[in-house]
């Protein structure tokens, strides 16, 4: 075999391997790194926003909602409860997602019997069917946070054990009156009753005063309205 013909076979079958191979671009390589750590991220915040929290389903637009892997409905309960804490975003407090809506945990109660949502410091409260919300005389108040609603709830005072069962005796055994005639609020506050047994739910009546000086207290879930008159001016 003469020289050139020698020189072709090596040419041709990696013979002269160090002249003859293409040498690859390393912003190929860097490109193709950078594309694949994108990748890897964008697939863990997917998979930790998916997979690490409930997906709920709901046919009611989210009053009645269903966790279909834990065989559990979730029921929105009556406006007069409210959590008194929830776990936030930032401990791991997200639970479950029904569209964009997130739910909380509720502290000091189990996720799979009670969840919340929180709006602009407006709290609904969602309850695990079969479970019985207590009535406020079985809810047994203790203690009572009295609170001003304006763009949040904000702490204004509180009443303490005596004085709180007092207020719950009188209006669960005082005449009722019609609510729609109660005009001219001039104050608004809720009484937040608290409980031993539901430490972690408040039970609400609002405490309406006119600007003649009509009080009273009003369970918006009930209905009941009460004329408090003269009675508990120096706690209310």
């Amino acid at each position: 075999m003469s020289k050139q013909n020698n020189s072709t076979y090596y040419d041709l079958f990696g013979g002269n391997d160090k002249e003859q191979k293409p040498k690859g671009s390393p912003w190929l390589l860097v490109i193709a790194i950078a594309l694949a750590l994108t990748v890897v991220i964008l697939l863990a915040v997917f998979l930790s926003s998916y997979l690490g929290v409930v997906h709920l389903r709901s046919e009611d637009g989210g009053i009645t909602l269903t966790d279909k892997f834990n065989g559990i409905t979730y029921e929105l309960a009556p406006m007069c409860y409210e959590p008194v804490a929830y776990i936030p975003e930032e401990d791991n407090g997200i639970y479950a997602k029904y569209g964009k809506t997130e739910y909380y945990m509720v502290r000091d109660a189990s996720p799979e019997k009670y969840l919340c949502t929180i709006d602009m410091g407006i709290y609904d409260l969602y309850y695990a069917s079969g479970i019985k919300l207590p009535t406020l005389e079985e809810f047994a108040p203790n203690y009572t946070r009295v609170a001003k609603v304006e763009a949040i709830a904000i702490q204004v005072g509180s009443i303490d054990k005596e004085n709180t069962e007092n207020i719950v005796r009188y209006f669960l055994t005082s005449e009722t009156v019609d609510s729609a005639l109660i005009s001219g609020v001039e104050t608004t506050l809720y009484l937040k009753f608290m409980s031993e047994e539901y430490k972690f739910l408040y039970y609400n009546l609002v405490y309406y005063e006119t600007k003649g000086g009509d009080r009273y207290l009003y369970d918006r879930t009930t209905g009941r309205c009460v004329d408090l008159g003269d009675e508990f001016k120096e706690v209310i």
